[in-house]
């Protein structure tokens, strides 16, 4: 998605400007106070699509990830809460061991 946004901060004598929000061709951001000149930093923008299952963020869902939601179950893991997100694979709101058992399926096959 290509756009601008700015930032002020409270005395709006300064603003974060991100300018041409653009995957192909980057974002320009500038840090400026009001009585200077811009001054600019190219970016790249990579979009992320994340995959419930997929806990640990590698791009597949395996035994490792069912690992971490079964420490997590346990208490001797602490999920961030995007991992928590993506670990409560049947959406109820709980991450437990049904989630568990689904990533276990979803990783042989079993189920989508």
């Amino acid at each position: 998605m290509d756009g601008s946004m700015s930032f002020y901060n409270g005395a709006t004598t300064s603003a974060l400007g991100i300018y041409n929000n653009s995957t192909a061709t980057g974002a320009a951001a500038a840090w400026s106070p009001y009585t200077s000149t811009n001054t600019y930093q190219q970016w790249y923008l990579e979009p992320v699509a994340y995959q419930r299952g997929d806990v640990n963020i590698d791009g597949t869902i395996n035994a490792t990830d069912a690992l971490m939601v079964s420490q997590s179950t346990a208490g001797t893991r602490t999920l961030s809460d995007l991992e928590k997100y993506l670990a409560d694979v049947n959406g109820d709101g709980q991450v437990n061991t049904a989630d568990t058992q689904m990533i276990n399926q979803i990783s042989v096959g079993t189920i989508e």
